[in-house]
C-alpha cells in the first residue's frame, strides 16, 4: 500500500476535525441549512460554537434547521431567502450582520 504523503489521519467517527471553540462568536450563514447537507454543514458548525443563519427558501426547512440548532444549544437565526434573487442575499445578510 503506498502512504499519502501531507495527509494526517481522520479523525475517528463521531469526531470533529476541529477543536471544540472554533467558531465562537462567529456568524455562519448556510443555504439550505435545514436539510441534507446545509444541515449537516449547520450542525457543525453549531457543535464548534458558531451563531448559525440558515437561509433557505421553504419555510418547513427553516423551521427544522432552526429546531436542530437550538436543540444544539446554538444560537440560530433563519431567513427565507431565494440565491437566485440578489436583492434576498443582500437582505439575508442584513439580518444575519444585525442579528450576530
Amino acid at each position: 500500500m503506498t502512504e499519502l504523503i501531507g495527509l494526517p489521519e481522520p479523525p475517528p467517527v463521531g469526531e470533529s476535525a476541529l477543536p471544540a471553540g472554533t467558531f465562537n462568536g462567529v456568524g455562519v450563514l448556510v443555504t439550505g441549512g435545514g436539510t441534507g447537507l446545509g444541515k449537516a454543514i449547520a450542525t457543525e458548525f453549531a457543535r464548534l460554537g458558531g451563531s448559525i443563519v440558515i437561509a433557505s427558501r421553504k419555510e418547513e426547512h427553516l423551521a427544522a434547521g432552526r429546531e436542530t440548532i437550538e436543540a444544539l444549544g446554538a444560537q440560530v437565526l433563519t431567513v427565507q431567502c431565494d440565491i437566485r434573487q440578489p436583492e434576498e442575499i443582500a437582505a439575508a445578510f442584513d439580518a444575519a450582520a444585525a442579528e450576530f
